[in-house]
């Protein structure tokens, strides 16, 4: 049986995420390689984005299922200032 708190888990501790969640801003392409990597890993997830205004930067928040009560939300900011 797929073990999805495993799976989750192991995905938010590769390489690619701590060094996602340790940054202020990212680039498009290393929101695609996050994707990617769920997608491949099989986890369901979902992805809004807001282009931002003249006085807010871009953001998009991936959200992570994690059981059908239970979701992991981050927040990514791109355009670093």
């Amino acid at each position: 049986m797929w073990n999805r708190f495993g799976a989750v888990a192991e995905v938010l501790s590769s390489e690619l995420f701590r060094r996602l969640l340790n940054s202020d801003c990212i680039k498009i392409n290393e929101l695609n390689a996050a994707v990617v990597a769920l997608i491949e890993a099989g986890i369901d997830f979902s992805i809004i984005f807001e282009a931002g205004t003249t006085g807010t930067r871009p953001v998009a928040t991936l959200t992570i299922a994690v059981t059908p009560t239970t979701n992991i939300t981050i927040e990514f900011l791109f355009e670093c200032y």
